[in-house]
C-alpha cells in the first residue's frame, strides 16, 4: 500500500512539474511567474475532498460517540482545514512579477513590494523545500520550483541583475531548477505550424533557403553570454614574424568553430599586436581590458623548420600566461596550425565536438611557401593575385581578411567570394562578403546566405549576429529576434561603438521604454566621445527625450569633426552604412554634407521644443 501510495504521490507531483510553461505570462503589468491552473485546482481538491469526505461520513450515522473520538475527529477536520487552506491561499494569492526596475512580490499575507535588482547579491538552490531563493539585502525570497516561468527569471537576472548573479553558472542554477538543462534551455526548437522563412520568402521575394531554425531567440540570448576571447599576433621581431598575422586570423576561426566563445581580432579591438597591448597596459590611464582570455600567436622559422608558438593570459590573472609551441616542417604547416589550435581549445576548456574539429581539417595553408606567398600579397595589398591564387588553392583564404578591399570592386567581390568558398567556415570571410553585398535590396539573399553559413560554424561571431539583425528586419512582427541578435553584437564586441548604437537603434524602435537606453547611451558617451556612430546615436536620442540643445551641442561637435582635413577614422566610421558609403563613392554627399544635416535637424527641434 505504502509503494501504491509512493508511486501515486511521485507521478502527481511529476504530472506538475511537466504542466509548468517555461515562460512568463505576459501581462500590462509585467511578466508574471505564477502557479499553473493544475496546481491550484489540486490545492482546492485538497481542502475541499477531505472535508466532503468527512461530511459523508458524519451524513452516514458514524458519529463520534466519546470525547476521545471527538478529539481525532477535531484533529483529522483542523489538519486538512490548515493544510488546504494554506496551500490554497499559497497557489492562488502568490505571485511574482519580473519588472525591468526589480522584482515584484506578493504574499497571501502581505501587499505587493518591489525589490530592486541592483539589491540582488545571492541566488541559490534549496533542494529539500523544492524551492529557489533570492537574497535582495535582509529580505529572502523563495520561489517554488512549481511556478511557471522560471526561464524568464533567468532571462530577467542576465538582463537586469548585478554581474555575480547574472553570469552563465549563476543562470544554469535557476535553470536546474527550473527542471532544464542549459542544453534543452540554449537548443533550437522548431517553429510551429507556418516557418518564420515563408514569412520572409513572403516578405521581400528573395529565397533565404540557407536560413534556419538555428537562431531562436533564446538560443541567440546564451550565445550573448559567451566569454571574449581577444587572438593578436605576438609582434615579437623573429624570421617568420610577417606571418603572425595570417596566423592569428586562422587561429581566430579555428576558436570560433570550436565551442560557445566569442573571438575578436586586432581590427576590432584596436590592439594589432600583442606588444601594442602590453604597450598599453603599461600606462598609466590605460583602461581595463573587456575580454575574458587574451591568445598570442608566434611563429619562427628556420631553414624548413617551422615553430608556432601560443600564449594564453587570462585577464584577471595577466601575470601567469600558458605557453605552449609546436614545431615541425614547413610542407606541414597545415596540421601543425590545426594542432596548436587544439592547444588553444583544451587550454580554454572548449572540448570542441568531432563536427567542430574536422573544420580543423579545413582552410589549411598548403605549405610554408604558399603561406609566405600570401603573407607577401597582404603587405603589397594585391588584391588581383589573391583573387587568382585563391581560385587554384595557392593563396590561404584569411588574406582576405587582412588586405584593404575598397576600391577594387568586382575583383575585391570575386577575390572574397573565392575565399569564402576556400573555407565556408570562417565566419569573418562571410561576414565580410555579406558586408559587400548587403545594400537592403536587390541581392540580399546571396547576402544572408553568406552571413549564416558563417553564423551556422561559429554563433559566437559578434559582427554577424550585430548583421543579422538587419536581415531579420526584412520579416514581419520579428522584434524579440532582432533584439536578441543586436544584443548579442552589443555584449559579444565589449567597447565596439557600432555594435552598442545598433542595439540602441532597434531599442528605440521596438522597445523605446526599456531603461537600457539611458545607460548605453551614458557609457556610449564616455567610452567614444568623439566616434561618429556615439554621436549620431546619441542626437537621435536626446532629440527624443526632449533635451535638443544638448542634441546641437553634440551635432556640432560632430561638424567639427567633418570639417576636412577628415580623419580616416571618422571616414571608416561614416562607410559603415552601406548607403552613405556608395553615397560617398559616388561623390553624391560629402562628410561636411552629412554633419550639417544633422546640425540642420538639431537647431530645427531646438525652435520647436523652445516655442
Amino acid at each position: 500500500m505504502r509503494a501504491i501510495i509512493f508511486v501515486v504521490v511521485m507521478g502527481v507531483l511529476g504530472a506538475l512539474l511537466k504542466a509548468r510553461r517555461a515562460n512568463a505570462r505576459e501581462t500590462p503589468d509585467g511578466y508574471v511567474l505564477e502557479y499553473t491552473q493544475a496546481w491550484r485546482w489540486m490545492a482546492l481538491g485538497g481542502l475541499l475532498l477531505p472535508l466532503m469526505g468527512l461530511l459523508a461520513v458524519l451524513a452516514a450515522g458514524h458519529v463520534p460517540r466519546t470525547p476521545g473520538d471527538w478529539k481525532a475527529f477535531a484533529g483529522i477536520v483542523g489538519f486538512f482545514l490548515v493544510l488546504g487552506g494554506w496551500l490554497t491561499l499559497e497557489t492562488y494569492r502568490r505571485r511574482f512579477r519580473l519588472l525591468p526596475e526589480g522584482l515584484a512580490v506578493r504574499t497571501p499575507w502581505s501587499s505587493e513590494q518591489v525589490l530592486p535588482w541592483a539589491q540582488l547579491s545571492d541566488v541559490r538552490a534549496r533542494p529539500v523545500w523544492q524551492e529557489l531563493e533570492l537574497r535582495f539585502g535582509r529580505h529572502k525570497v523563495g520561489l517554488s520550483r512549481y511556478l511557471s516561468g522560471l526561464e524568464s527569471l533567468a532571462e530577467a537576472l542576465r538582463r537586469y541583475a548585478p554581474a555575480q548573479v547574472s553570469s552563465p553558472d549563476a543562470l544554469h542554477v535557476v535553470l536546474a531548477h527550473a527542471g532544464t538543462t542549459p542544453a534543452q534551455m540554449l537548443a533550437p526548437r522548431r517553429p510551429s505550424a507556418r516557418s518564420w522563412v515563408d514569412s520572409l520568402r513572403d516578405a521581400t521575394g528573395y529565397e533565404y533557403e540557407a536560413v534556419t531554425d538555428a537562431f531562436e531567440p533564446r538560443f541567440t540570448r546564451w550565445v550573448a553570454s559567451w566569454p571574449v576571447v581577444c587572438v593578436l599576433p605576438m609582434g615579437e621581431e623573429a624570421r617568420g614574424a610577417h606571418l603572425e598575422p595570417l596566423l592569428a586570423s586562422l587561429l581566430r576561426r579555428d576558436l570560433g568553430v570550436a565551442g560557445p566563445v566569442s573571438v575578436l581580432g586586432g581590427e576590432e579591438t584596436g590592439m594589432l599586436t600583442f606588444r601594442e597591448l602590453i604597450e598599453h597596459l603599461e600606462q598609466p590611464d590605460a583602461e581595463p581590458l573587456r575580454w575574458k582570455h587574451v591568445a598570442a600567436v608566434g611563429c619562427e622559422v628556420r631553414d624548413d623548420t617551422v615553430t608556432l608558438r601560443g600564449r594564453l593570459w587570462s585577464v584577471e590573472a595577466l601575470s601567469a600566461p600558458r605557453d605552449f609551441h609546436v614545431q615541425g616542417r614547413g610542407e606541414d604547416l597545415g596540421a601543425l596550425t590545426a594542432e596548436l589550435a587544439a592547444r588553444f581549445a583544451q587550454a580554454l576548456e572548449l572540448f570542441p565536438a568531432p563536427a567542430a574539429q574536422a573544420r580543423w581539417r579545413e582552410g589549411r595553408p598548403r605549405s610554408l611557401q604558399a603561406l609566405e606567398a600570401t603573407a607577401r600579397a597582404c603587405d603589397a595589398n594585391d588584391v588581383a593575385w589573391l583573387g587568382r591564387a585563391l581560385a587554384t588553392g595557392e593563396a590561404h583564404p584569411d588574406a582576405l581578411a587582412l588586405v584593404e578591399l575598397d576600391g577594387h570592386g568586382a575583383e575585391g567581390e570575386a577575390a572574397l567570394l573565392a575565399a569564402a568558398a576556400a573555407d565556408p567556415s570562417d565566419a569573418q570571410l562571410c561576414f565580410l562578403y555579406f558586408i559587400r553585398l548587403w545594400k537592403g535590396q536587390g541581392r540580399d539573399s546571396a547576402a544572408a546566405r553568406a552571413l549564416v553559413a558563417g553564423l551556422q560554424a561559429a554563433p559566437g561571431h559578434g559582427k554577424s549576429q550585430m548583421c543579422l539583425a538587419h536581415m531579420f528586419e526584412q520579416m514581419p512582427r520579428n522584434a524579440e529576434r532582432i533584439l536578441a541578435h543586436a544584443e548579442a553584437g552589443e555584449r559579444l564586441l565589449p567597447g565596439n561603438p557600432y555594435a552598442v548604437s545598433n542595439f540602441l537603434d532597434y531599442l528605440h524602435r521596438y522597445a523605446p521604454r526599456d531603461p537600457r537606453r539611458d545607460r548605453l547611451i551614458e557609457r556610449m558617451l564616455a567610452e567614444g566621445p568623439d566616434h561618429p556612430a556615439t554621436l549620431r546615436t546619441a542626437m537621435d536620442f536626446y532629440i527624443e527625450r526632449g533635451e535638443a540643445p544638448r542634441a546641437l551641442q553634440l551635432a556640432r561637435h560632430f561638424e567639427q569633426l567633418c570639417t576636412p582635413p577628415v580623419s580616416p577614422e571618422v571616414l571608416y566610421a561614416l562607410r559603415q552604412n552601406p548607403v552613405m558609403a556608395a553615397a560617398l563613392d559616388a561623390g553624391e554627399l560629402t562628410p561636411l554634407d552629412e554633419a550639417r544635416r544633422c546640425v540642420a535637424i538639431c537647431e530645427e527641434a531646438v525652435r520647436k521644443q523652445s516655442n
